[in-house]
């Protein structure tokens, strides 16, 4: 395999002849040697060809230089060829590969391990959602080690890499204190890549202006030091870019654009009802996406002019035959229904690759770079496939078609709560219609961020006290797909705005793994009476 290219094998392969070093019985090595060599042939008849001109070698070389020399001669190549296999695995991006050879110390190398380590620190920005930078906790132990010892003798461009190892907790511990501090330390010897990250981090963090102070460090100072000027240039533009986007948020922030954000919010929460209207013509399901589209298009309208109107609305639709379950069924549907289009096959890439390795239709090793390079015809089958089975049971959405459903092509699904609980209100009414907005919106969420080769079970849970009911939404995820544009973030800045007008809260989540959504209501809109037996949240 790695002599055919496969990447992985070829890094293995190094990782076997680097192990040579640690060997003291220098005849054990050259034992190892020979097996080593033969076995990279698979044909019988080159392994034995291979065989004999090794024993002729070694016979030459003995009598030549001495045993003893011979023996270390050895040693020496089964070094240089572990650094040869790194190589081909490094000239194809191949992360750990670039991590061994970045921290090479010999004094010949200096250089060339500079040039590595800058290609591991820029592949994660130039690539994006094609990165595939995975290191193990424990293996790499010694290369990570090594890489903290350049970190610290302040080599920029090792500081950069080891605080993006902790910013994703790729091969150490998740530590995002640990990741500014490295960033930091590198930003301040004008490190381009540190000074991009910073600016990202904070603007993850809603922390416009210090985001934008990088992002200029980056787009208007000149730089220096270990990076390609290519790369250095792209990385630039990609800053000026995050500019401009951040020009708009000012723009936004300053006129209060909330309007616009609610259209933004109404148009993709009508996209799953819009697509059944389009796929079904004159079905009898047609009505009841008119009668939700139309709900909702209230309710964002109150939202966005009324909030004492919203609540007084909510109070007035405390009874009728809607039930918390079947808001969630419809808010399921409207979800799904929206992410199965065409158009939004990318925002759910991850489930179509990793439901084509588990039902062995690609190899397991495929990465989402390979996916969407060579097996384009096969994700559009898979989406035109999922979408018309999906039209089939959404027609009566029912909790148990729909986890059957999730389960075998997106992920396990819990709900807790939602069929004990005691809320009754009118069909398309204010409440129905508000709980649909927020409960489809956060689901879309996970059905695009979900880490899917994880395969963990996604909770949906509402619970409520005598002063909050809240509804909490647990999916698996990823830095990796948390940080690939997948929408225009506008749901997060509208549950916001919603939570306000209705006097509740929704704190945003932080960026980690086990991402935890929550969105609390006042009690007092949804239900007439508490039972006193209910606990606290």
């Amino acid at each position: 395999m790695a002599n055919k290219g496969d990447t992985e094998a070829q890094f293995e392969l190094g990782k076997i002849y680097d192990k040579a070093i640690l060997i003291q019985d220098y005849e054990e090595v050259v034992s190892w040697y020979r097996s080593l060599r033969v076995n990279e042939h698979e044909d019988a008849y080159q392994q034995s060809h291979v065989g004999e001109q090794l024993d002729k070698r070694e016979a030459r070389d003995s009598q030549d230089l001495g045993r003893k020399w011979y023996q270390k001669q050895v040693v020496y190549e089964c070094q240089k060829t572990a650094t040869d296999w790194y190589r081909q695995a490094a000239e194809h991006g191949y992360s750990k590969a670039l991590l061994y050879l970045g921290v090479q110390t010999t004094t010949d190398n200096d250089a060339e391990a500079l040039n590595w380590l800058c290609q591991l620190a820029v592949n994660p920005i130039l690539e994006g959602d094609e990165y595939e930078g995975e290191l193990s906790e424990t293996e790499d132990d010694k290369a990570i080690a090594s890489l903290r010892e350049k970190a610290e003798q302040e080599i920029s461009v090792a500081q950069t890499v080891l605080a993006y190892l902790c910013k994703t907790g790729n091969g150490v511990s998740q530590d995002q204190q640990q990741a500014f501090f490295w960033f930091e330390k590198a930003a301040q010897l004008e490190d381009i890549v540190a000074q991009y990250w910073l600016g990202s981090l904070y603007f993850e963090a809603r922390k416009f202006e210090r985001a934008k102070e990088y992002f200029q460090q980056v787009s208007q100072n000149r730089h220096h030091g270990y990076y390609d000027e290519l790369d250095m240039a792209k990385i630039e533009s990609l800053a000026k870019d995050q500019l401009l986007v951040l020009q708009g948020i000012e723009l936004e922030i300053k006129n209060h654009k909330e309007l616009e954000n609610v259209m933004a919010m109404f148009a993709d929460k009508l996209t799953g009802p819009l697509q059944r209207i389009e796929y079904l013509e004159k079905d009898e399901r047609l009505l009841e996406d008119v009668r939700l589209m139309g709900s909702m298009l209230n309710i964002f309208s109150l939202v966005s002019s009324n909030a004492k109107k919203l609540r007084d609305n909510l109070l007035q639709d405390r009874a009728g035959e809607g039930t918390l379950l079947s808001v969630l069924e419809q808010a399921l549907s409207i979800s799904v229904a929206a992410m199965l289009t065409l158009n939004n096959r990318d925002k759910i890439r991850q489930h179509y690759l990793n439901y084509a390795k588990r039902t062995e239709q690609v190899p397991v090793t495929t990465t989402r770079k390979q996916w969407k390079s060579n097996h384009l015809e096969l994700e559009l089958q898979l989406q035109a496939d999922w979408q018309r089975s999906f039209m089939d049971i959404s027609n009566a959405p029912r909790l148990e078609n729909l986890s059957s459903w999730l389960t075998e092509r997106f992920f396990p699904i819990e709900v807790q709560g939602f069929a004990e609980a005691p809320i009754h209100f009118e069909r398309y009414g204010a409440t129905e219609s508000t709980l649909l907005v927020i409960i489809s919106e956060i689901f879309t969420n996970a059905l695009k961020y979900y880490a899917s080769q994880t395969q963990q079970t996604v909770l949906l849970r509402w619970k409520c006290d005598t002063h909050r009911c809240k509804f909490v939404c647990a999916n698996p995820t990823s830095y990796k797909e948390q940080s690939i544009g997948k929408g225009n973030g506008k749901g997060h800045q509208f549950l916001p705005i919603i939570a306000r007008q209705l006097g509740g809260e929704f704190p945003l989540p932080p960026f980690v793994k086990n991402y935890a959504v929550e969105f609390k209501i006042p009690t007092h809109l949804l239900k007439e009476e508490f039972p006193k037996q209910e606990s606290k949240l």
